[in-house]
């Protein structure tokens, strides 16, 4: 079984050759059979755990140091073994991995390394590939980075010559044969034969390094998608292929960044030069010829040229388009023309449906008025109802009067009766008494006296009775308004909650349990005398309460302390004077009613 770890820069192109390895055999890796984590995984969580920043960002070489690693690591390294027990070469590509070199070589012997790098300008090119390229501090940052990392490669490939692979991408992709023949002796596994390319460069030019490498193009649609550059290619009449070659101008790209690196980053270009000379499989033939200037100013000729033709054709597009926007705005001049007559349209049918608007709402108006006048109506029979109750209940209270007075007098009766009963049986007592101490003639004249009188008292005492009864059945007469109960109708004490008196006293102790229930209490309390008014107009007529069954029911209700409550507000809200004197019968009944109940 075979590993290889590729390493290179983000901008070193590390992903063909990996590209390239898959074609010869090597397998991408399975994740660790406990953890499921990819040899990608490992490297990112030895860089946390020791606080390492991505390779980007440190410019130098020192901050890229080889972590120290401790053993307490390996089991997840061993566990990834474990996972790829069975395949027999495989491998993965990761530029962190710079981190955790030295680790992996000291952890797996049959590890090998290919270290893939490239020239400075590729970092540069590949950060113009934004739509912000870099400014000049940036361009400094940028290969300040690229030689630190490719320092630490490069140290890492002169301790460890005989595991690794030091490549140049470019040179890979020219000559894949030649770094597949490098790489065979350093695996036990036999490489499988690279499938020859869909085409073979036909030109000179079209053999240099620089029209191989994909950084280039990759920039260009990055900036330039495809289907844009379809839309150009068009426009302008040219092909794609010599389009792109245009607008990439790596010719000129080129020789630009070559004076950038010697006059401002020469380290680079000793960093690549020390590279070269070390490398496995360095790029031969040399990119740079005494032909570089010369090529710079054709591409710049070429891309003015078809900037100047674009220019004509846009300026054609132009004068078209605006041909066309006079075309458009005579043809929206006139859809103008008929909107606005259909708005007038419209704004006529609009002012005849808000006069018939107008006249619904006079009619609901009038409608509105009927019913306020026949709610007056209603109120004022209400009105006249209560002036006739109220006259019931005066006369009721006449009638209680003599009925009281009646229940006096019967009472007396009773005493009186009660006294000539007592007086009667005294006599008797007295005149048996002498029976026993006179002849018999004459007790027979005294106990016929005596029975004459006591005839005479049981008359008395008769007609006593009838009266009782007749005054009993007057005050039943007198309390039910005439009417018996009805043996039938319950619901007495429902009666009373639904009157006013009980149902303000319950709001009253419902909004006396808090603060705000205290300030809200004088809305509620006009709230429920409008529903109570409210359904009192609509509600049917009643029966009186004493017409009940369970009348009884009723004045069990009125002791309790809503009733009392809301009983005592309605009393003292005739006049200004029982407003004041109000919290204090409020007061007196709370204290009257817990009086009652302990």
């Amino acid at each position: 079984m075979n590993r290889i770890a590729i390493v290179g820069h983000p901008a070193s192109g590390y992903q063909d050759i990996e590209h390239t390895l898959h074609q010869c055999g090597m397998q991408s890796a399975f994740p660790s059979r406990r953890d499921n984590l990819l040899p990608q995984d490992i490297t990112a969580a030895l860089c946390k755990a020791h606080a390492a920043p991505a390779v980007q960002i440190p410019t130098e070489e020192a901050d890229l140091a080889p972590l120290a690693v401790g053993p307490l690591w390996n089991g997840m390294a061993m566990d990834l073994m474990l996972g790829n027990l069975d395949q027999e070469l495989w491998g993965w590509a990761d530029p962190q991995t710079l981190y955790t070199l030295d680790y992996w070589q000291t952890l797996d012997p049959k590890l090998t390394f290919v270290l893939v790098y490239d020239e400075p300008h590729r970092a540069l090119m590949q950060a113009s590939a934004q739509l912000q390229p870099p400014t000049l501090p940036d361009a400094r940052r940028i290969l300040d980075n690229w030689t630190a990392y490719n320092g630490a490669l490069l140290h890492f490939y002169l301790r460890h010559r005989d595991r690794c692979l030091l490549v140049h991408a470019q040179q890979v992709r020219r000559a894949a044969d030649r770094y597949v023949q490098q790489l065979q002796p350093l695996l036990d596994t036999p490489l499988l034969r690279r499938p020859a390319p869909d085409f073979a460069p036909q030109t000179a030019d079209a053999a240099r390094p620089s029209a191989l490498a994909p950084s280039s193009a990759s920039s260009l649609q990055t900036l330039l998608p495809s289907q844009r550059l379809s839309d150009i290619a068009d426009l302008t009449g040219l092909e794609i292929g010599c389009l792109q070659d245009t607008l990439q101008a790596s010719a000129t790209e080129r020789h630009l960044l070559t004076d950038i690196l010697k006059t401002e980053h020469q380290a680079s270009l000793q960093r690549y030069a020390e590279l070269q000379a070390s490398a496995s499989l360095p790029l031969d033939p040399p990119m740079h010829g005494p032909t570089q200037a010369v090529d710079a100013w054709n591409a710049w000729t070429q891309q003015r040229a078809m900037t100047a033709n674009l220019a004509n054709r846009l300026h054609g597009v132009y004068q078209d388009t605006v041909q066309q926007l006079d075309a458009t705005a005579a043809a929206h001049a006139q859809q103008n023309a008929q909107w606005q007559s259909r708005l007038e349209g419209e704004e006529a049918r609009r002012h005849a449906e808000q006069a018939r608007h107008h006249q619904v709402l006079s009619e609901r108006e009038q409608l509105l008025q009927s019913a306020h006048d026949e709610n007056q109506r209603l109120h004022e029979q209400a009105k006249q109802f209560a002036d006739q109750q109220r006259a019931g209940s005066q006369q009721l209270n006449e009638r209680e009067q003599q009925l009281q007075s009646a229940k006096e007098e019967s009472q007396l009766l009773l005493d009186q009766l009660h006294q000539v009963q007592l007086a009667l049986e005294q006599q008797y007592l007295e005149k048996k008494a002498l029976e026993t101490h006179q002849p018999a003639p004459a007790s027979s004249q005294a106990h016929q006296e005596l029975a004459e009188e006591n005839a005479m008292l049981l008359d008395q005492l008769q007609q006593a009775q009838d009266e009782l009864e007749r005054y009993y059945l007057e005050n039943q007469k007198l309390q039910n308004g005439g009417v018996l109960p009805n043996p039938n109708l319950y619901g007495a004490a429902e009666r009373v909650k639904q009157q006013l008196d009980y149902r303000l006293g319950a709001i009253m102790l419902k909004h006396s349990r808090s603060l705000r229930g205290w300030l809200s209490l004088p809305r509620a309390l006009a709230a429920e005398k409008r529903a109570y008014e409210q359904e009192s107009q609509s509600d049917c007529i009643r029966h009186p309460l004493h017409a009940y069954r369970d009348a009884q029911e009723a004045e069990r209700i009125k002791r309790h302390l809503s009733y009392r409550l809301g009983h005592t507000l309605l009393k003292h809200s005739g006049s200004p004077i029982r407003w004041i004197t109000l919290p204090f019968a409020l007061s007196r009944q709370i204290t009257v009613f817990r009086a009652q109940r302990s």
